[in-house]
């Protein structure tokens, strides 16, 4: 703006026109432009493509890789054809490159773009393996490991291809070469194996390595340590970790150095539950919500509905556990009020409704429909028969009033 303000403003530039001026300056911007924006415009992607196709039919195997990757995930515009991309994986396999090696025995083995055929996979895998891809190096091992495929270089194979891969710098075959050290005794060496692949981000082996710092597993006993390898894991999936996080604070550890925290404990139990479906986790929420404050150290209140929630969900996972626990919280609620709130007593019925249909168990409901709204008319005796330990058989049946069957909890539900 400077320089086209002293253009405008000299006594030349007002004969010349505004216009003109501006013009000038456009053309001298433009001319300095262009060769800066030639240089960093990437090209097309039609000229990618092709450049690609040239040099992967030129025999370039890499280019070939590309080619195969890109029918495999459609990209650039093409359509997925698993068929054309183990096609062109295996013509770079036959060039030795080791990653389509162990592409086209991953093809074949699950049988992506071809028929699968395990015997011809083995023989690609172990191609790849001799190549030094260390997927396949790990991937054959763990395989020789389990006894899927007979170890053809003898009794060793399995270690020497893992410490091959292990030294190159793969995460899964140091942790994987740690635990075989672990299992043969060498603790110093196998730690020190799991260490690197934790260092890599490896969640297993950061699990492995919680686990010795929480037991002291050939490492001294260090429970902050493993706290923080297991917090690694568990926010990288691993459902053992979460788990075990939960197990840690609610419990507390040996010798005080990670004591009871209610809160922690709370929430990766709730991180299990709702994450993985765990099972057990939804029960111990459910005898948090429904202690509440009674609990020492509890930070929730009192809350029946979201205790009567979790013990749900873990009885309609088979947690006997949570059906005892369910049928409790359910009876109790009905015995301390004289006049039960009718939306209590339905989900009280529709929850015992559930167990007795999964579980082949429908007496409960059968004692709560048959007893009628009346609490006062509901004997002791009936709530221990709901408490039942054994609760794949059937109790003897009650000796009821007659007037309690007059009327039902639940006007036309019936079992």
């Amino acid at each position: 703006w400077a320089v086209l303000w002293a253009t405008i403003s000299h006594p030349t530039a007002r004969g010349q026109g505004l216009a003109s001026t501006l013009q000038r300056l456009r053309g001298e911007r433009d001319k300095a432009a262009k060769p800066n924006q030639r240089i960093n415009a990437p090209p097309p992607r039609t000229d990618i493509l092709q450049t690609m196709i040239r040099a992967a039919k030129a025999g370039d195997s890499s280019a070939q890789v590309q080619m195969a990757k890109t029918y495999q995930k459609g990209l650039h515009g093409i359509k997925p054809n698993p068929e054309e991309a183990f096609k062109w994986y295996k013509a770079a396999a036959v060039a030795s490159n080791k990653e389509a090696l162990r592409e086209v025995s991953s093809c074949l083995f699950q049988g992506i773009g071809i028929r699968k055929n395990a015997t011809q996979a083995v023989q690609w895998l172990r191609a790849a393996a001799r190549r030094g891809e260390v997927q396949a190096m790990t991937q054959l091992a763990l395989m020789i490991q389990n006894k899927s495929v007979v170890a053809e270089g003898g009794p060793w194979e399995c270690q020497m291809l893992l410490a091959h891969a292990a030294e190159a710098g793969f995460a899964m075959a140091m942790r994987e070469y740690g635990k075989l050290r672990l299992e043969g005794g060498f603790v110093d060496e196998g730690i020190s194996w799991l260490l690197k692949a934790a260092t890599r981000d490896d969640p297993p082996a950061c699990m492995e390595i919680a686990r010795a710092y929480q037991l002291g597993l050939g490492v001294p006993m260090d429970p902050q340590r493993a706290v923080r390898y297991y917090t690694a894991a568990a926010n990288k999936g691993i459902e053992a970790a979460v788990v075990a996080l939960g197990d840690m604070f609610h419990h507390g550890h040996a010798g005080g150095a990670v004591g009871v925290d209610l809160r922690q404990a709370i929430y990766w139990y709730t991180r299990a539950a709702e994450e993985h479906q765990h099972t057990e986790s939804m029960f111990r929420l459910g005898g948090f919500y429904e202690r509440g404050r009674e609990l020492e150290g509890s930070p929730v209140e009192r809350d029946l509905g979201k205790a009567n929630m979790y013990y749900t969900r873990a009885a309609q996972l088979r947690s006997s556990d949570a059906q005892e626990a369910l049928a409790r919280l359910h009876t109790k609620a009905i015995f301390e009020s004289k006049q039960p709130h009718r939306q209590l007593v339905l989900r009280s019925t529709r929850s015992m409704h559930v167990c007795g249909e999964i579980y082949g168990i429908p007496w409960p409901l059968r004692v709560l429909l048959d007893t009628g709204s009346d609490c006062d008319l509901i004997s002791k005796e009936c709530a221990e028969r709901l408490m039942f330990s054994n609760k794949h058989q059937t109790p003897p049946p009650l000796q009821l009033n007659p007037a309690a069957r007059s009327r039902s909890v639940v006007p036309g539900l019936r079992v």
